[in-house]
């Protein structure tokens, strides 16, 4: 089982040090991955990374107060999001809560970096692996090693808190902004394809009682509440996110486009053909808005290559 282990930061990358050999301790088939140390010398760094993102089955994001702030946590989340073979990506919170996420980012089951925290997050990703370990095991070596990695996190260098324009505006760069809304768009498809789908099933029988005004409300109700998730997020290229998405996409004519395509998919009487349907329709309306969105990103005169080298110095 590949791991992918995401940092930003010195905090976060002493951390993610000590996970990595922490997991690979814990079971030695599995293959957990830090850029930083895997990444040989000499070598294509940007093409280890990203052969490194697209044979990930799992993930652990390693975050911190100042790795909040850091387009390259939307970089690599994003691409693991949108990756068919990653089953599992899990925020490791370093003197954060649950509560402290923002964005997409919050869309992700987190676990602390604590004794608790690390436990469960064990238990995840042995959940996964085609041969688990029974649970007696899997304590047993986790009450034999946890001490090591427990020391670490307390060790960790300190950094200074985020400011708070940082803490309030993450000035994402083109790469960063890309791979939040591909995190973003993946964790509200199967929001917006079980609502369409519900409000369809209720009907099936009788498709002229379907409430299609209701059913744009709930899915737009939808998209309201992730736009809200980005809210806290901006970029030089955009300015405010959740505004920019409302100029790509106005509200009034996405309302409209829902409408038509709920029209079409509630046709389809066979309950799965339907339901993928359902699904079909958000992806090719999320692969739209983001044309439109690379479209806008293009004609930006204040577009420039994103500096990616940074992280890993």
């Amino acid at each position: 089982m590949n791991i992918f282990i995401s940092w930003s930061g010195e905090r976060s990358k002493f951390v993610a040090t000590a996970l990595k050999s922490f997991l690979a301790r814990v079971n030695r088939e599995w293959k957990p991955w830090v850029s930083h140390m895997d990444i040989a010398t000499g070598t294509k760094w940007r093409d280890a990374l990203s052969k490194s993102l697209d044979t990930a089955t799992s993930a652990v994001v390693c975050l911190s107060p100042a790795t909040l702030a850091s387009p390259w946590v939307q970089f690599e989340t994003g691409a693991l999001s949108a990756s068919p073979l990653c089953v599992r990506i899990c925020p490791y919170l370093i003197d954060l809560k649950s509560d402290n996420l923002r964005g997409p980012l919050s869309e992700f089951q987190s676990r602390e970096a604590n004794e608790q925290g690390t436990w469960d997050l064990l238990v995840a990703l042995n959940q996964i692996f085609e041969k688990p370990f029974s649970e007696a095991t899997l304590r047993t070596r986790f009450v034999k090693f946890w001490p090591d990695l427990e020391d670490s996190i307390r060790t960790a260098p300190a950094e200074p808190a985020p400011t708070l324009q940082e803490a309030s505006c993450n000035r994402l760069d083109e790469t960063g902004l890309l791979n939040l809304l591909r995190i973003h768009f993946s964790a509200s498809a199967d929001k917006l394809t079980y609502i369409i789908d519900q409000g369809l099933e209720e009907f099936k029988d009788d498709p002229g009682k379907i409430n299609f005004e209701l059913l744009v409300i709930n899915a737009t109700r939808v998209v309201d509440e992730g736009r809200l998730l980005l809210a806290p997020y901006r970029s030089d290229l955009t300015g405010p996110l959740s505004t920019f998405l409302d100029e790509c996409l106005p509200p009034a004519e996405l309302r409209e486009r829902l409408r038509r395509g709920l029209e079409i998919v509630s046709k389809i009487q066979q309950p799965k053909r339907r339901k993928t349907a359902a699904y079909q329709l958000v992806q090719e309306e999320q692969a739209r808005l983001m044309r439109i969105i690379h479209g806008r990103l293009t004609q930006s005169p204040r577009r420039s290559i994103p500096d990616i080298d940074r992280r890993l110095g």
